[in-house]
């Protein structure tokens, strides 16, 4: 039996413990047993873990996550049956989700480890999860921040010889998200939070966009599953300004909705695509160069609006499809190549061997896509104009105070351009950059955007 997503008030519980067969043809699961958002939850912690049966656990965090929630958890173990150890990752900057990372959790993992229990956000949330599937360890977590949408998903994004990659993994058994807790986060991990659900449109339609061009899988329940959560966080959004614990738990219970979407369909796909391709390539160049980036759900806000507006002027585009043949042809991959080592530099052969092994300038291929895209022409300048576009995304963002122009998060002119036209190369992915490669555009709309910022802020560098 399915959910029902007709109902406007269906809870986060219906979603969770059941198998279903879609309309799509595939089956849904998530393995997820609880999900429980509420003012004071941190005290059930030791009540849940000894509820599955656990003895022995590994609270793992970072210095600021110790003292938002962490060093409270520990005092509830300590006063509990439970034996536990704590980790805490130490830095001077950023922790970044690594294989120095990965490696230092694992020689944590003592042989009487039952469950790992995360307290923290994005980075934590991801090196639990991988680490406790890598050793076949179920895990809870206590998440600090309504910052990201990545708590439930079964997914974590990981950076692995320098290049961002998503990695499958089990999905938390346990999620707890503590009122008391998230509303005090940081304004700019709220800001950040509603940037990655905002940037879910940007997703959904290219996810629509691949379906109609490369036949890609497409289920319209997890698309609408995934609208629902972008509605929820928004549906109170002025009051996020006032950390009223409503707008917090709709946004809250938004991330962790688009998190079992994504593990629904067992990839990243319905809430990621160039937006935060673009995101990641910001990030990526943020750590060649040893720069504190902000944080990644800001980014994909703005990544968002690129994006729409890079679908409005393609619909205002008419398209030579005879020209666009010929052009095919001209490609010259040495001087991509060039590029790519230029500006990935040590992810750039990753990035060379993902492309030679998914043969992606294929002229044959291209050839094939290009006679797809002249065929649903119409049906993909619908889902450009679709809602919303740039403007109404930006004043969504505008809303919470986040920041809608890259310079004003150190996204200098050289950055946006170069995002625009190299981050598609991030993942085999099909989105709206793609598909303006594919007509040969891509280059002229990013130098498009690129000015249209900077005309924006008065700004010429």
């Amino acid at each position: 039996m399915g959910i029902d997503l007709s109902q406007q008030k269906y809870q986060i519980t219906d979603l969770l413990g059941k198998e279903f067969t879609c309309a799509c043809g595939k089956k849904h699961s998530s393995a997820i047993e609880q999900i429980i958002i509420e003012n004071g939850a941190l005290n059930r912690v030791p009540e849940l873990l000894s509820t599955y049966g656990y003895k022995k656990v590994l609270l793992v965090t970072d210095h600021n996550c110790y003292r938002v929630a962490g060093q409270k958890v520990e005092r509830l173990l300590a006063s509990s049956d439970l034996k536990w150890k704590v980790m805490v990752y130490k830095r001077d900057g950023d922790l970044v989700p690594d294989e120095r990372a990965i490696g230092e959790l694992f020689v944590q993992v003592e042989p009487d480890t039952q469950v790992l229990l995360g307290v923290g956000s994005g980075v934590i949330n991801d090196l639990v999860k991988y680490v406790g599937s890598r050793l076949n360890l179920p895990s809870f977590i206590v998440a600090t921040a309504p910052s990201m949408d990545g708590y439930a998903s079964d997914t974590s994004s990981l950076t692995l010889n320098w290049l961002k990659t998503t990695v499958t993994v089990r999905t938390p058994q346990v999620i707890i998200g503590d009122l008391d807790v998230l509303k005090q986060a940081p304004v700019e991990m709220m800001q950040a939070g509603l940037g990655d659900m905002i940037g879910k449109f940007s997703s959904l339609r290219d996810w629509k966009l691949a379906h109609l061009i490369t036949d890609e899988y497409y289920c319209e329940f997890v698309a609408e599953l995934v609208r629902r959560s972008v509605q929820k966080c928004t549906e109170r959004i002025n009051d996020l300004n006032n950390r009223e614990d409503t707008a917090v738990k709709n946004l809250m219970e938004g991330l962790v909705i688009s998190g079992i979407a994504m593990s629904f369909v067992r990839n990243s796909r319905p809430a990621s695509g160039a937006e935060h391709h673009i995101s990641h390539f910001w990030e990526m160049s943020a750590m060649e160069s040893g720069k504190k980036a902000v944080f990644h759900g800001i980014k994909v806000g703005i990544g968002a609006i690129i994006t729409h507006r890079l679908g409005s002027i393609l619909y205002g585009r008419k398209i030579d499809f005879a020209a666009v043949k010929e052009k095919i042809l001209k490609f010259d991959e040495e001087k991509w190549k060039e590029e790519i080592i230029k500006l990935y530099k040590r992810s750039a052969p990753d990035i060379l061997r993902q492309k030679e092994e998914n043969d992606s300038f294929s002229v044959v291929k291209h050839a094939n896509r290009l006679k797809k895209i002249e065929e649903k022409w119409d049906r993909i300048r619908e889902l450009l104009t679709a809602a919303p576009n740039g403007e109404q995304i930006e004043t969504l963002l505008k809303t919470v105070g986040a920041p809608t122009n890259p310079l004003d998060i150190q996204v200098d002119r050289e950055l946006v351009y170069n995002g625009i036209i190299y981050a598609k190369e991030i993942r085999s992915r099909y989105t709206i950059l793609r598909l303006l490669w594919d007509l040969g555009l891509l280059e002229e709309m990013a130098a498009e955007i690129t000015s249209c910022f900077l005309k924006n802020t008065g700004s010429d560098n």
